[in-house]
């Protein structure tokens, strides 16, 4: 205990001075500017100074909604140089950051309104103050309910004619949570309802066995590397979210991200570039959120009849004589049908612990003869068939079976597959054979593996098919678009899904097929 009030002085001196020092250090966004209100379209972006500076977004019809704000005197967006590397196995992704320079030090110093677009101008710095950035961020209103945002981080010393700099890697953006707020989302999730408390990367891969769950992902991962998989590894990985606060947000870019919601009170969304984009969302109720939602991206369309009253669908493999024998079992007992699913329609390989597709898409009728009276013996039943396609293509001259139709050979002729950077094919290895991935930022590829869908799956009787394996685009791969994979990389599953309904609109049969 301090008795000597000398001492009491010099201690609470020395606290104060530790105090304020803490928490200047602590304070990573500062500006000059004062109060003022910017309105795009039916939202508010407000600026407040007073105690600290921090910024705050409300929709007009509801003001004491904030529909998004950042903590005071804490930097809302920050950047940092690194060193990433994205490893590809067998359509598992690993993907590592060696951070070398954080610039996490936020000045704003200019606001302003041109036409109806909001533009926050400033700096980024790091501790030392060594390296520079500047940031600007744009909000405007494109429909209602939707406020546009767009960050563009730049290191200075890439201005002019230095091509020696180190460009911007990595852009966060930061903002207020609460304790209490759920978040729901992030696509095809399987292991958590409520994200609040973890972080989830967005990237399209092979979903994985166990997903994290012991013993069985270790033992998976044990034979196969990386398909064990882990709580957050989808094949479907979307940057959208919704809130019990009803609060949404969701990215407009492709690269790879992350949504960090491990923190009480806060949320940082990492992105894999020098450039964000995307839209905060204005609702009152869930279904209001998930319409403006659809607004962007678009809306599912009505299921078939068939599908919604038919009867089940019967998942089999075996050839035509096994889908006759297994139909007679099931009328024996009144089911009702309404479709057969056949995956092996193409034939299959023997892969040494198993069998596997084989990546022609063209019907074998080694393994499926007599093809166009089972389809018309289904069809007289009201019964349809399914079956199964992916991006890959191997060679069918590798098996005993004469296939009609070589397709890996016409993408090879033609150039339709993704390449090394010598602008040799990427051969991506799927188990035991390798494979070449279509390249669909090509566009006539896009037509020719449309031409497929059209002619080998839609005129030879198919009414649905699993619409597979669109997440193995390596990030190193080159397009013949020239953009980057790891760019392209969770479009490709959007463009995959794109040019099956394509199809099947050009076919005149939209809401009469299924894919999935």
């Amino acid at each position: 205990m301090i008795n000597n009030p000398f001492k009491i002085k010099r201690f609470l001196l020395i606290f104060y001075v530790i105090f304020i020092w803490s928490n200047s250090a602590m304070a990573s966004l500062t500006s000059d500017l004062s109060n003022q209100t910017f309105q795009t379209g039916d939202f508010n972006i407000e600026w407040m100074n007073e105690p600290s500076p921090y910024l705050q977004i409300r929709h007009v019809s509801d003001d004491n909604k904030i529909v998004w704000s950042s903590i005071a005197g804490d930097h809302f967006i920050s950047a940092a140089l690194a060193h990433i590397e994205v490893h590809e196995h067998r359509g598992s992704f690993e993907v590592n950051e060696d951070i070398q320079v954080r610039l996490d030090q936020q000045t704003v110093q200019l606001i302003t309104k041109t036409n109806d677009t909001i533009i926050i101008s400033g700096t980024l710095s790091d501790q030392t103050n060594a390296y520079h950035a500047n940031v600007i961020l744009e909000f405007f209103q494109p429909l209602p309910g939707h406020l546009h945002f767009n960050i563009r981080v730049d290191n200075q010393e890439c201005n002019g004619e230095n091509n020696q700099c180190d460009p911007i890697h990595i852009v966060y953006f930061h903002y207020s949570s609460d304790a209490s707020e759920q978040f729901f989302g992030f696509g095809e999730q399987f292991s958590h309802m409520n994200l609040k408390g973890y972080e989830v990367p967005i990237i399209s891969q092979e979903g994985g066995l166990g997903r994290g769950r012991q013993p069985i992902t270790g033992l998976i991962n044990l034979f196969a590397e990386g398909a064990g998989g882990n709580d957050f590894t989808t094949y479907t990985a979307i940057p959208h979210y919704i809130t019990t606060k009803f609060r949404s947000l969701f990215l407009e870019t492709t690269e790879y991200s992350s949504f960090d919601l491990t923190a009480d009170d806060k949320v940082t969304i990492k992105l894999h570039h020098h450039m964000m984009k995307g839209r905060i969302l204005f609702g009152n109720t869930y279904l209001d959120l998930i319409e403006r939602y659809t607004e962007y991206s678009g809306r599912m369309i009505p299921l078939p009849e068939w599908l919604n009253k038919g009867g089940a669908i019967v998942g089999m493999e075996g050839g035509t004589e096994e889908v006759r024998k297994k139909w007679d079992e099931l009328r024996a007992h009144d089911t009702p049908i309404a479709a057969f699913w056949v995956q092996d329609w193409v034939g299959k390989r023997d892969v040494g612990f198993g069998e596997q597709l084989w990546w022609n898409w063209v019907l074998n009728s080694d393994r499926y003869p007599l093809w166009n009276e089972l389809i018309n013996d289904l069809k007289q039943a009201n019964i349809h068939m399914m079956g199964y396609i992916n991006p890959f293509l191997v060679d069918p001259n590798d098996s005993d079976y004469q296939a009609p139709r070589n397709l890996y050979q016409e993408a090879l002729d033609n150039g339709y597959y993704i390449k090394q950077s010598d602008g040799s094919p990427y051969f991506i290895t799927v188990t035991t054979f390798p494979s070449l991935l279509i390249d669909l930022s090509n566009p006539n590829a896009r037509i020719w593996i449309k031409g497929v869908m059209k002619d080998e799956m839609i005129a030879k009787g198919f009414y649905g098919w699993m619409h597979d394996f669109a997440e193995a685009l390596p990030f190193d791969a080159v397009l013949s678009s020239g953009e980057p994979a790891s760019s392209y990389h969770n479009q490709y599953m959007v463009e995959w899904v794109n040019l099956a309904r394509e199809a099947v609109q050009e076919a005149g049969l939209e809401g009469q097929i299924v894919f999935f």
